[in-house]
């Protein structure tokens, strides 16, 4: 199995890793795999308040990015 890693990042790929981000701020998810070998499909992903009070979906269950979220 392949060794993965997720980070969160402010303004680019490279950016440094983030915990917290406001609204409004850009920021990059990054997936990096230390082999090619395996492909990978991200889905059902969201994003929320922090509170637990609201949660928005971002990526659906098929791995289509919704049109209200903001991807580069």
């Amino acid at each position: 199995m392949p060794v993965c890693t997720y980070t969160v990042r402010r303004g680019s790929i490279t950016g440094t890793i983030v915990s917290y981000a406001t609204v409004g701020e850009s920021v990059f998810h990054v997936w990096q795999c230390e082999s090619d070998m395996f492909s990978m499909l991200v889905h059902s992903c969201f994003v929320d308040d922090g509170n637990g009070h609201e949660k928005k979906p971002l990526i659906d269950e098929h791995g289509f990015v919704l049109s209200s979220f903001k991807s580069t």
